[in-house]
């Protein structure tokens, strides 16, 4: 298959050499995966996306439903920061508190590369569910892809710092409020940047249900500040990767633009320029994004979104998808221009 070639070509042409400047790695060589299930390399020898299968198993499977200020949702946090520490990084959890009827907690989980750097990039992905389902495509597959992320990223040189960050209870439905309030999570992280921060931030890329849909996307939340998306794109024509973007079908959504879900929001209501990536299929149902499957519809939010439903009906799908958006960010982290 065509997706099975550009990935073997990705190590036998050296584009894993992402703002590679010297030191271990530098040589595009790459960690041999111990076939664990919690590998730690973010990288293996059998290509791109199998680490990121194995953390987003991992999520869904060890601790499934991960309802927001829940212990489920407690332990999905601590095994984050498990793989962050054994991938070398100083992980930090920022708690953050709600009420839901009465007072719950839930944390964020980051890590940085380069912290001495003074422009950032901001890797996010909620890891907490609805009670619907396991929550494997959302979104222990964005958390996986993020994983891997940091994994491929922690042994190379870069201009930039790089903040990693698994964000609670994005999908918070609060009956206090008897309204649902999306991205409580990343609303705080974004409270605590300074403004400094905010000025120095090139992007934050969003990693939301990355593993069943038909279609693979990448869109911004402002089309003028939309380089990281144009990257992608460009990217992923050269790499053979079929990565496209909203394609405008619904005026509700216009062409190329994320929709007012997600912990993009936090940061677009900063200023800060967005990538969200995501698998869906925007040309059926209401045209809105949240159709992800013609045989299926909706996956998200409901009992079909479990590893053995998805891969008996959508076979090699879902590493299809983990690989290629792992490839395609790998290579758009490594042409972005900065000013350090």
């Amino acid at each position: 298959m065509r997706m099975n070639r550009w990935v073997m070509g990705l190590f036998s042409t050296g584009l894993l050499l992402v703002g590679c400047g010297g030191g271990q790695g530098a040589d595009g060589a790459l960690p041999q995966d111990d076939g664990k299930e919690d590998s730690a390399t973010g990288a293996s020898g059998e290509g791109l996306g199998k680490s990121a299968f194995h953390y987003m198993r991992a999520i869904s499977e060890k601790f499934g439903q991960r309802i927001c200020g829940s212990a489920a949702e407690a332990d999905a946090a601590s095994y984050v920061q498990e793989q962050f520490e054994k991938m070398g990084y100083k992980p930090e959890k920022q708690r953050f508190e709600f009420h839901d009827g009465e007072k719950k907690h839930s944390a964020n989980i980051f890590a940085v590369k380069n912290p001495s750097a003074r422009q950032q990039i901001i890797i996010g992905a909620h890891y907490d569910s609805v009670d619907t389902g396991l929550g494997l495509d959302d979104n222990a597959s964005g958390v996986a892809v993020m994983l891997e992320l940091a994994g491929q990223l922690s042994r190379f040189a870069l201009s930039f710092k790089l903040v990693f960050v698994a964000f609670g209870c994005e999908e918070a439905e609060l009956p206090e409020t008897k309204k649902i309030q999306f991205y409580l999570g990343s609303a705080h992280f974004v409270k605590r940047m300074s403004e400094q921060e905010i000025d120095n931030t090139l992007v934050m890329i969003n990693l939301d249900s990355m593993a069943i849909g038909d279609k693979m996307y990448v869109y911004s939340s402002q089309e003028d500040k939309a380089w990281f998306r144009d990257k992608s794109l460009e990217l992923g024509k050269t790499l053979g990767i079929p990565l496209e973007t909203n394609p405008g079908l619904n005026a509700d959504y216009p062409y190329g633009l994320a929709g007012d879900w997600g912990d993009h929001m936090s940061f677009k209501e900063k200023g800060i320029q967005t990538a969200s990536y995501e698998a869906t299929n925007w040309d059926i149902g209401k045209r809105d994004g949240y159709t992800e499957t013609e045989r299926d519809g909706e996956i998200m939010h409901t009992e079909r979104d479990n590893l053995d439903y998805l891969e008996t009906n959508y076979p090699g799908r879902i590493q299809l998808r983990l690989s290629a958006f792992v490839a395609v960010i790998l290579e758009t982290l490594k042409a972005v221009p900065t000013g350090n």
